[in-house]
């Protein structure tokens, strides 16, 4: 498991386990600037240049149950999973290129530890 700091690590290593630590924060996945709202959406901030999403939104499991997010919002935790180098607002149809976020995002969690 590599510990990735920054978006090229993520894309040289596309499909394997990674390993993040950073802060558990609220996300706003509006694409219009002024209309930030919290949907129940998470990322981990890497630092000032790498946030990470928890989860496509599209995804049911992407809306963070609420035992997790008291646990560890605010904090430094450590995530273990899969990572795509864009967050795909929409599940893949062939034939159809899907809406993305040019936001890293986790496809795969595997785990979650306060660091």
């Amino acid at each position: 498991m590599s510990k990735v700091e920054s978006i090229q690590e993520i894309k040289e290593n596309k499909g394997k386990d990674l390993t993040v630590v950073g802060t558990y924060k609220p996300v706003s996945l509006s694409q219009k600037s002024g209309t930030e709202v919290h949907s129940g959406h998470y990322k981990i901030e890497v630092n000032d240049t790498l946030s990470i999403v928890l989860l496509p939104p599209y995804n049911p499991e992407s809306k963070r149950p609420s035992d997790e997010v008291q646990k560890f919002e605010g904090k430094r935790v450590k995530v273990n999973g899969t990572i795509s180098d864009k967050t795909y607002m929409e599940p893949p149809f062939i034939g159809k290129e899907p809406l993305t976020l040019s936001l890293p995002c986790f496809t795969e969690i595997k785990s979650i530890e306060l660091e």
